[in-house]
């Protein structure tokens, strides 16, 4: 919790939306742990507010490295679903047809929670 809270206070939640469109796909995949976490925590509304983020997801999603989809489709499965996530799911349905099973259950928990939300449909 402290580094969630320090990440917060020295703007580091930009930083790590930033790298999530790194060239490097551990830096990629790094940054997608770090703001999960951050969001466990009970702070998805301060990675929102970093404007970036959805966009990185989508590129994420879109990347030809497996583990960069599946990194991307997890950050979006634990961040509150809104009407403007409704742009990834067919990125979503097009990461199911993958052949590796995280990226397949990331991708799937991800369309789950855009389902559950009513602003979604």
């Amino acid at each position: 919790p402290r580094v969630c809270v320090s990440l917060i206070a020295l703007r580091g939640l930009n930083t790590m939306v930033s790298v999530l469109g790194a060239t490097c796909a551990e830096s990629r995949h790094l940054a997608s742990k770090v703001l999960q976490e951050v969001v466990a925590y009970g702070h998805g509304a301060k990675v929102e507010g970093c404007g970036a983020w959805l966009f990185q997801v989508r590129r994420n999603l879109e990347n030809d490295n497996p583990e960069t989809r599946a990194s991307g489709a997890a950050l979006l499965r634990v961040m509150l679903p809104k009407s403007e996530c409704v742009v990834t799911i067919p990125l979503l349905l097009q990461c199911i047809k993958f052949e590796m099973v995280q990226t397949r259950e990331e991708a799937a928990g991800a369309l789950l929670q855009l389902t559950l939300n009513r602003e979604c449909l």
